[in-house]
């Protein structure tokens, strides 16, 4: 059985998973604000589920809040976006 505490990922692996993840916000920059809450609830959905396993603990609660919103949520969008490129930025 894997001990999970024991795996260690690499440098590479973290920084494949951060450089992911600007792909991701690059792609916002040519969606619609409909598919941005879109896109946000997609990846927001990705990210919770792995930004803890990779040791990226400030992005789950942003993560969480994207997949959370609600189509009408375009402002809140914007703003989860902003967080989440500043703690990407920090990672990178």
């Amino acid at each position: 059985m894997l001990d999970i505490d024991m795996f260690e990922l690499s440098d590479e692996m973290k920084s494949n998973y951060i450089n992911r993840r600007i792909e991701e916000l690059n792609e916002f920059k040519k969606m619609t604000d409909l598919q941005k809450v879109q896109y946000a609830q997609h990846i927001g959905h990705k990210i919770a589920g792995s930004a803890q396993s990779y040791g990226f603990l400030e992005l789950e609660p942003i993560a969480r809040e994207m997949e959370r919103l609600r189509n009408t949520d375009v402002e809140k969008c914007r703003q989860l976006i902003a967080s989440l490129e500043k703690s990407v930025t920090r990672a990178h």
